[in-house]
């Protein structure tokens, strides 16, 4: 495995990972709960690093971003995607497409939206 094929991933996470902030990436699974409602039937989560990357307002406004959203820089052995939600700083974030990856494949950057979600609870140990 060559840098640009990923493996450089591993070296950035330890390297930079002081400076990322945690955070969770999860999804949720939802069945029928018989009353015309869902319920949440399985979550799958996982611990992320992130970083908010800063935008003036001119880059805000000349990339279509809105007061909600936000551009992150998130370091993740899982490929986030728009079924996954993200819990950051005490808010819930959706993923807007694309998301994209460096080069050396060492972290995602992506666009999202936070939610008006209530935040979620955390199984431990899952």
């Amino acid at each position: 495995m060559g840098l640009l094929d990923g493996g450089i991933a591993a070296e950035f996470g330890a390297v930079f990972g002081g400076l990322y902030l945690d955070a969770k990436l999860y999804v949720d699974t939802n069945t029928p709960d018989g009353r015309g409602g869902w319920v949440r039937s399985s979550r799958v989560q996982h611990d992320i690093k992130i970083q908010e990357d800063a935008l003036s307002e001119v880059a805000r406004a000349a990339a279509g971003y809105t007061a909600k959203d936000a551009r992150f820089l998130v370091i993740s052995a899982v490929e986030p995607t728009t079924d996954f939600r993200i819990f950051f700083n005490g808010a819930v974030y959706s993923i807007n497409p694309p998301v994209d990856r460096d080069p050396a494949k060492s972290y995602y950057a992506l666009k999202a939206t936070r939610t008006n979600e209530s935040p979620p609870d955390f199984d431990a140990g899952s």
